[in-house]
């Protein structure tokens, strides 16, 4: 067939469950060539990102837990601190009891979590005398839809800001109080407990610096204009100029490699992008 090209493509069906993606695939020249999963528009939420982790559990111990990271010992670089910033992109698809650990130190000091009875998500990064910034997002998830969380705190100038899918919604419980955050509090941990399957994508944590996020331009370096994924650089330093303490992007068990400065991390089960 010299200078012509034969071309084929199908639908291979939808998934089931909350996300229900369409598939699809095409062939050139009888050459299967990509399987690529896209969301049917009318479902809620953000553009769906290339790469992600699912996380998934159906009983309450850790031990049991289908795909966790932990982190044993202290994190390469890491110290106490009065700023941060976190990015995260997550589509929960059953969220029936229990909570979604997407960080949490030895003490429970430090931590993001989706609780599972409100859908709401929840940072808090506190001292040893338990001072500091506790903040909760307004909105809920949506249930099978992709969001986006981007967090900024500096306690040196009383920051706390939280957005969701580049829009502000921030419920400050307590603080901020300027006072240094005890981030240096293994081991360290991310986890789906109780009845949860959350979806994971690109998860960024910088616990040395902290973006005005007001300044919409600060934004547009986790999140673009449209909702969709922007690249990090390799180890997440194109935000700042500086890599992150941790920065998860991948498929399925690849998200489990930190790219960011802080070493690595143990993977427990599998984590099946699915």
């Amino acid at each position: 067939m010299s200078g012509r090209i034969g071309l084929e493509a199908g639908w291979l069906g939808n998934t089931s469950g909350p996300a229900q993606e369409w598939r699809g695939a095409w062939h050139i020249n009888e050459v299967y060539q990509r399987l690529r999963r896209f969301s049917w528009p009318g479902l809620p939420g953000l553009p769906p990102p290339e790469a992600f982790a699912s996380f998934r559990n159906t009983t309450t111990s850790p031990a049991n837990a289908v795909g966790r990271l932990d982190r044993a010992s202290e994190m390469t670089g890491n110290a106490d601190g009065k700023q941060g910033m976190l990015s995260v992109f997550l589509r929960p698809r059953a969220l029936n009891s229990g909570s979604m650990e997407l960080f949490r130190d030895g003490l429970n000091r430090n931590i993001l979590f989706l609780t599972a009875s409100t859908g709401l998500l929840r940072v808090r990064m506190i001292s040893a005398g338990s001072q500091g910034i506790t903040m909760d997002t307004v909105t809920p998830l949506p249930l099978g839809g992709w969001a986006h969380l981007l967090a900024s705190w500096d306690l040196n100038i009383g920051r706390a800001q939280l957005y969701l899918n580049d829009v502000a919604n921030l419920n400050v419980i307590s603080g901020p109080v300027n006072a240094t955050i005890d981030y240096t509090q293994p081991p360290y941990r991310m986890i789906a407990t109780g009845d949860m399957w959350v979806d994971v994508s690109r998860f960024y944590l910088n616990m040395a610096e902290s973006l005005d996020m007001t300044n919409s331009a600060n934004r547009r370096k986790f999140i673009a204009g449209d909702g969709s994924q922007v690249f990090l650089g390799a180890d997440g330093s194109t935000p700042t100029g500086n890599a992150p303490i941790v920065l998860f992007d991948g498929n399925g068990n690849a998200f489990a490699d930190n790219r960011g400065y802080g070493g690595a991390w143990g993977l427990t089960g599998t984590l099946t992008e699915d």
